[in-house]
């Protein structure tokens, strides 16, 4: 199953990446900068959930397609298989946000402030988008430099997958080469 789920999520990597900024940047638009309504709180969850759900298999094409060249090299590469781990584990913490967390809006003095509560699912959530960022971009530079790298490497490559609506304009012409040397 893993294999069909890798092939169907290589297709991420053959786009533009004006069409993929498209896809992840437009549906998270219409949701920040529409007017809230809770008549219809499934189709806000929804809007705000397409683009991350195809940020998040660009990501894991970047991470499985650079983890196939590092194989490919002979090179193995320890960190990677808490990857998939980490990727359900963010679906995991994501769904309990959106279904069992609520968000407080509180005021101070006249700094309006928005937070989820409980805190600890947001916090989980957080570093398992930072942990799966971080694999990812340790294996894409690592397959790209043929040997295993150190943080100092990988660290802006990671910070770009990150920032995915900015970074994927620096990191989708260098998966777009590693998938065609595939």
């Amino acid at each position: 199953m893993e294999k069909q789920l890798i092939n169907l999520t290589s297709m991420f990597l053959k786009m533009n990446r004006f069409v993929l900024f498209l896809l992840i940047a437009f549906p998270l638009t219409i949701k920040f900068y529409s007017i809230p309504s809770n008549d219809f709180p499934i189709i806000n969850f929804l809007l705000g959930s397409i683009g991350g759900i195809f940020f998040l298999c660009w990501l894991y094409a970047v991470g499985h397609n650079a983890n196939e060249k590092i194989v490919s090299q002979g090179i193995s590469l320890s960190s990677f298989k808490y990857f998939n781990l980490s990727i359900l584990i963010l679906i995991v913490a994501y769904l309990l946000v959106m279904f069992l967390g609520t968000t407080i809006h509180d005021n101070w003095g006249s700094i309006k402030i928005s937070y989820t509560s409980p805190l600890f699912l947001s916090i989980i959530f957080l570093c398992a988008i930072i942990i799966t960022t971080a694999i990812a971009g340790k294996t894409l530079v690592s397959a790209e430099s043929n040997r295993v790298v150190g943080i100092s490497k990988y660290f802006t490559t990671a910070l770009q997958l990150l920032i995915a609506p900015i970074g994927l304009w620096f990191i989708q012409p260098r998966m777009k080469q590693l998938h065609n040397s595939n």
